[in-house]
């Protein structure tokens, strides 16, 4: 009795780390997005609900990007009109 209880509870641990590292690791690639750091090398793995999360967080990567190169791309385009030059 005593010896199955403990192998159920060790694959109940093993059971929850395998669920706990994706997570982990999504949150810390959430925090680096947030901290304005590339997450293109984050590859998501785990349950379909994580994988599901990172490709929203991928999505919101590439929509930053983007929008970062499309201001680089127009800033300092603006030339002042002869007239607006005094």
């Amino acid at each position: 009795m005593i010896g199955s209880s403990l192998v159920l509870i060790a694959i109940a641990v093993l059971f929850l780390h395998n669920q706990i590292k994706p997570i982990e690791r999504l949150a810390y690639a959430a925090e680096s997005f947030g901290k304005g750091r590339n997450v293109s090398e984050f590859k998501a793995y785990g349950a379909a609900e994580v994988r599901r999360a990172a490709t929203g967080l991928h999505a919101d990567a590439r929509a930053h990007r983007a929008f970062r190169a499309a201001a680089h791309r127009h800033a300092g385009r603006h030339q002042p009109r002869s007239e607006d030059t005094p």
